[in-house]
C-alpha cells in the first residue's frame, strides 16, 4: 500500500511539476517583475526528505512566512527559491503527512530538511500510555 501511494504521488508530482514549469515559463514572459528595484534577491535551494529512510519526498510545500513566495519540491525532493537577501525570513515545510518544520533564513544558500512523518508521532504516544 506505502509503494502504491508513493507511486501515485510520484505520477501526480511529476504532472504538477510539468504544468507548473511551462506555467512558470508563461508567467515570466507575461508578467513584470514587482520585486522593488532596490531589493537584492538571492536564490536558495535544498532537498526535502524522510528523517527515518532519507528517501526524497516530492511535492513538499515550501513557503516563505511573511510573504506570497513558495515552492513545491520536485519528483526528486530538490526546490530552489528566490527570497530577499539580508531579510530574517522563515521557511515553513508542509506535507500531509508529516510535521509542518519550519527553518530561519540564514546567510546559506542551501538547506537540507529532513521531515518527521505524523504516524511515527502518533506510535511513540500510543506506546507512552
Amino acid at each position: 500500500m506505502k509503494y502504491f501511494l508513493t507511486l501515485l504521488l510520484v505520477v501526480f508530482s511529476a504532472t504538477v511539476f510539468a504544468q507548473s514549469a511551462t506555467a512558470e515559463k508563461e508567467a515570466k514572459e507575461e508578467i513584470p517583475s514587482t520585486t522593488p528595484s532596490n531589493q537584492v534577491n538571492k536564490t536558495i535551494a535544498g532537498t526535502v526528505s524522510d528523517i527515518w529512510d532519507n528517501s526524497r519526498i516530492p511535492g513538499v510545500n515550501v513557503l516563505v512566512l511573511g510573504t506570497t513566495q513558495g515552492t513545491m519540491t520536485d519528483n526528486l525532493g530538490h526546490f530552489w527559491l528566490y527570497v530577499p537577501e539580508d531579510s530574517e525570513l522563515v521557511l515553513l515545510f508542509t506535507f500531509i503527512g508529516y510535521q509542518p518544520q519550519a527553518v530561519p533564513l540564514t546567510s546559506a544558500t542551501v538547506y537540507d530538511v529532513q521531515l518527521t512523518p505524523d504516524i511515527f508521532l502518533s506510535l511513540d504516544d500510543r506506546m507512552k500510555r
